[in-house]
């Protein structure tokens, strides 16, 4: 025979029952976090902007040395846009197992800001000391490919 449960008792633990149902587990952690869509995305869009600025807005503005130098630019900043967006899908995909997505991603986000953007401000400003910071966001690109290879 069971033991006589007083109505009470019977709602309290109803009560929590419910209240368990409607917890959520906490989310995974994540071994390593790459970076969100936003990043390669806005990357893309501005190198596009930056190659068009160069082939209309310059045009008539600049030598063809600097037009050259800013193409350099655009390029390299529009390639490793696309590798950001590769690497974001690889994030997704592998998820903890991507080991060094996070990694690489953040030495070409870098690497893209010093090299391409030390090229764009060079052709802008005539300042050609911000040379130096160039080939140093280079090291930085070479380095997140490599990332990408561990």
């Amino acid at each position: 025979r069971r033991a006589p449960t007083t109505r009470r008792s019977a709602t309290r633990l109803s009560a929590a029952l419910k209240a368990e149902d409607h917890r959520k587990p906490p989310p995974p952690v994540r071994a390593v976090m790459g970076l969100p869509a936003w990043v390669p995305a806005t990357f893309g869009a501005l190198a596009i902007v930056c190659g068009a600025f160069g082939s209309h807005g310059l045009k008539n503005k600049v030598d063809a040395y600097k037009i050259d130098v800013w193409n350099t630019a655009a390029h390299y900043h529009l390639v490793h846009s696309v590798a950001l967006l590769g690497l974001h899908v690889l994030d997704k995909v592998q998820g903890p197992k991507a080991s060094r997505v996070g990694l690489a991603s953040k030495l070409i986000v870098t690497g893209t800001l010093l090299f391409s953007g030390s090229l764009y401000f060079m052709v802008l400003t005539d300042i050609k000391k911000v040379g130096i910071i160039t080939p140093i966001g280079g090291v930085f690109l070479i380095a997140g490919w490599i990332a990408m290879a561990l």
